[in-house]
């Protein structure tokens, strides 16, 4: 008789077994991958800067994850830009977000002022030991060239631009898209920071055929999202927006970010 289903609990049963996860994210995937399946591109999804450029919001987690936002997104700095990360404290908070859930998605977009110095922040970290993260570069015209163009291939990693550095053509920056982006917006004191978030949309989108899902980053809040004219394949991180009420604010432009998609 034709085979209808199989029962795979037992297989994809989580060794972290709590109230909120009884599934083991990586075995899933594995099991979905020899099955077939593939991951696909999806836009509409609002992440919570648990750790920004400040070091800042890692009490916040568990409200955050209590709200069901999609992902968590953490900035990690050498010192090249913002202030320099403490490697065992960010270890403590990914490790304290991986025993409430595995299936939980991790940003981790690094600030390097060099391959080198990011490669020594990746050893500390010990990536390999964590299954679902996506790991973001950030790239402007003061540290492009210090990365090699083996490792600008490789498939692993994804970079995160500038919205000036775009707009204003600084550098070749088409090289760094790949299927995944993200984009820094200007900070709010700028006034021009939207319409510049615009050009660099449509920079971007026309500069390849292959259109990656686009993070926005840096101060956005509900009207960034009304203002864009379109959100196809598009994420969105927010820091404070989220921080100072994130039980009414995430439903609110998680609602937004998805009417535009």
């Amino acid at each position: 008789m034709p085979v209808a289903g199989f029962d795979v609990q037992s297989a994809i049963k989580s060794e972290n077994n709590n109230k909120t996860e009884n599934s083991d994210y990586l075995k899933m995937t594995s099991l979905a991958g020899l099955l077939g399946y593939k991951n696909i591109n999806r836009g509409g999804l609002v992440g919570f800067a648990v750790q920004d450029i400040k070091q800042e919001n890692q009490e916040l987690y568990l409200e955050a994850f209590d709200n069901q936002v999609d992902f968590f997104h953490v900035d990690i700095s050498d010192g090249f830009v913002g202030k320099k990360t403490d490697v065992n404290q960010l270890k403590t908070l990914v490790g304290s977000i991986l025993k409430i859930n595995t299936h939980m998605m991790i940003q981790l977009h690094f600030f390097a002022e060099s391959q080198n110095s990011y490669e020594g922040l990746e050893n500390q970290l010990s990536l390999k030991d964590y299954s679902n993260l996506e790991i973001y570069i950030h790239i402007n015209r003061d540290n492009y060239s210090n990365f090699e163009s083996g490792f600008l291939n490789g498939e692993n990693v994804y970079f995160g631009l500038d919205v000036k550095d775009i707009v204003d053509e600084l550098f070749p920056w088409e090289q760094f898209i790949k299927r995944n982006l993200l984009i820094c917006m200007q900070s709010s004191n700028h006034e021009d920071r939207i319409q510049n978030l615009k050009s660099a949309l449509k920079l971007v989108r026309y500069s390849t055929k292959n259109q990656p899902v686009i993070t926005l980053d840096r101060s956005i809040d509900d009207k960034v999202v009304t203002s864009l004219e379109d959100c196809k394949l598009t994420n969105i991180v927010c820091g404070t927006y989220l921080r100072e009420n994130i039980a009414s604010r995430y439903p609110l432009i998680k609602d937004l970010i998805n009417v535009k998609n």
